[in-house]
């Protein structure tokens, strides 16, 4: 317990952003056209809402360590719940 796994930050330390390109942009009229909720809020572009979406499979490198933490922690849980717990009840 207690001990840092770094999953997530490779990933996120590789990725670059043009902050200003984001800042300079039409918010106000963005925020408009997501407000009414409709085609562009949902499949138009992703600056409106949720449209945009392609998956690039910038996640996939993380599948195996995510999977491997889960697993060992579903592991111990099980060996505590099946195997520990009895053992500390007989004494």
């Amino acid at each position: 317990m207690g001990e840092l796994v770094e999953i997530i930050t490779p990933l996120h330390t590789r990725t670059s952003r043009d902050y200003l390109a984001r800042m300079v942009d039409d918010k106000v009229h963005c925020s408009e056209v997501a407000r009414q909720y409709g085609a562009d809020y949902w499949d138009g572009d992703r600056r409106y809402g949720y449209g945009g979406y392609r998956y690039d499979g910038r996640w996939e490198p993380l599948r195996v360590p995510w999977l491997s933490a889960i697993i060992l922690k579903a592991v111990c849980v099980f060996w505590m719940w099946a195997v520990a717990r009895p053992i500390c009840s007989m004494s």
